[in-house]
């Protein structure tokens, strides 16, 4: 398990909340491992199921998510993915 790959994005985390405040309160380090653990599985499933864009998918869920933790847009506005 790569810990230098959470550990870093908890610090990007943190500094982008200093420099903007989220439209919700989080840990950085807390939301971080999620990360960690969406990129983990993604990477898992994606081989047992020979679906390398699965990968892919989760990553553009992960950067809808944080861009909706700072913008002013409702969450339900930002496009979901439903598809394996």
């Amino acid at each position: 398990m790569d810990l230098g790959w959470a550990l870093e994005m908890a610090e990007l985390l943190r500094e982008a909340q200093e420099e903007a405040c989220p439209r919700v309160n989080f840990d950085p380090h807390d939301l971080a491992w999620i990360f960690q653990s969406i990129w983990q599985s993604a990477r898992l499933l994606s081989r047992t199921r020979n679906s390398p864009g699965l990968v892919r998918r989760n990553i553009d869920e992960m950067h809808t998510y944080l861009d909706g933790l700072w913008s002013a847009a409702p969450f339900s506005s930002h496009p979901l993915h439903t598809s394996p």
